[in-house]
């Protein structure tokens, strides 16, 4: 439980945050977990137009919904740029992370991931 906040499952009850008994995580949570696709910066507009409807629709979808509720998964929806920033702040927590705890091979700032203000 990477959130801020309790998480409730169906059928079993209320998952508690794990900020409640280590508050000093407080500083890097949440840290979404997620899927997503990728496509290339460069695409034509028009293309991602036709992309971002169809992955809209998909997300509204009943297979999708259903699929999500029975994954216990949060639907984040995100695309364009949310997406991209949602990806480059995990990116960084965890490198840096990673790399504060002695177990990443390079140091982030040598790949010009800038160190989050939080961490």
């Amino acid at each position: 439980m990477s959130e801020l906040k309790p998480y409730t499952i169906p059928e079993f009850g209320q998952i508690p945050a794990i900020v409640n008994d280590f508050t000093a995580l407080k500083k890097v949570f949440p840290l979404p977990m997620w899927l997503g696709l990728t496509i290339p910066s460069n695409t034509p507009k028009p293309i991602l137009n036709e992309l971002e409807k169809a992955f809209q629709a998909a997300m509204k979808s009943k297979v999708v919904t259903d699929l999500l509720k029975q994954q216990v998964a949060t639907p984040y929806g995100f695309s364009g740029m949310k997406a991209k920033k949602v990806a480059q702040d995990l990116e960084a927590k965890f490198c840096w992370i990673l790399y504060d705890l002695g177990t990443a091979k390079h140091n982030p700032s040598d790949l010009k991931i800038t160190k989050p203000k939080n961490i």
